[in-house]
């Protein structure tokens, strides 16, 4: 890690078994940490503190913002860790994930510290990603059969039960979760006219166990598929692994947000298989 980078805005992008780390805006690589495996989700708390999923151990770590030793191991339980989210309003971490021979629970563990208490949806056949909105509820989505129909559900503040949430328009996929100060915002997919499909994100207003659509997000080439992306302000970040016919395109693609369509920008510099962005705010300025 550069010295720079404590006193400087991050970019935190995973690779599957390691974590670029970018200036931002400038996006100067200016570190990298190590030992991961599968490593997919990254969220961020109010004082710039990373926390990074990972498989075996099934477990999120957590960095200082611009440091290199982990200052917390999290180890989940019945859950290997694909989202996670950080409740501005309590400090709890949460944490969202599936895959045999575990029960999708959700892991939340307050104040992102000791043993996670456990919550469950049985309605839901595969958990994937989380977001909190600016109340401190929790928001998760996934499928509920193997066919891979998507979902979305809610665990609302100081409730221990989940509740289903009835959606106005059909989403594909599930993605990453993130409220963008207004709205709830899903990462999916949208089948176009043809074949194949585009990546999204959908934004909902939600109320009463109800999501009301307020828009799509669309992303123009190049952008593949989106899983955890981040909105900052005005703009989105989104991690782009593209694998077709044999070709490979690794970059983070930066949007206009909410409007979408051509990327902004490009970052393909010490990328292989990116799955989450998010930025780490210095905390000094």
């Amino acid at each position: 890690m550069l010295p720079e980078a404590s006193s400087e805005d991050l970019l935190y992008v995973t690779n599957y078994s390691y974590v670029s780390i970018y200036s931002y805006p400038k996006l100067k690589l200016v570190g990298t940490l190590k030992g991961f495996y599968s490593a997919v989700g990254e969220c961020v708390d109010s004082a710039g503190n990373v926390f990074v999923t990972n498989s075996n151990p099934d477990a999120v770590f957590e960095y200082a913002h611009g440091g290199v030793k982990r200052i917390a191991t999290l180890l989940t339980k019945k859950v290997g860790p694909v989202g996670c989210s950080v409740d501005a309003t309590t400090g709890n971490l949460a944490v969202t994930g599936s895959g045999a021979p575990y029960d999708n629970r959700i892991n939340i563990f307050k104040s992102a510290r000791g043993q996670p208490y456990l919550y469950k949806d049985p309605t839901f056949f595969e958990l994937q990603f989380c977001g909190y909105d600016s109340n401190g509820n929790l928001f998760v989505d996934g499928t509920t059969n193997t066919s891979g129909k998507a979902a979305l559900a809610e665990l609302p503040s100081g409730k221990s039960t989940l509740v289903s949430i009835r959606l106005n328009v059909k989403i594909d996929g599930s993605g990453g979760i993130q409220w963008d100060g207004q709205f709830l915002a899903v990462g999916g997919y949208r089948p176009p006219k043809g074949t194949g499909a585009t990546p999204v994100i959908y934004r909902f207003a939600i109320k009463k166990q109800r999501g009301n659509s307020k828009g799509t997000v669309r992303f123009g080439s190049p952008a593949y598929q989106v899983l955890q992306f981040y909105i900052l302000t005005n703009t989105v970040l989104v991690p782009n692994w593209y694998y077709h016919d044999n070709e490979q395109r690794f970059n983070v693609l930066t949007y206009n947000y909410p409007a979408g369509g051509t990327p902004t920008g490009t970052l393909t510099k010490d990328l292989a298989h990116p799955r989450g962005v998010i930025v780490s705010l210095y905390s000094g300025w």
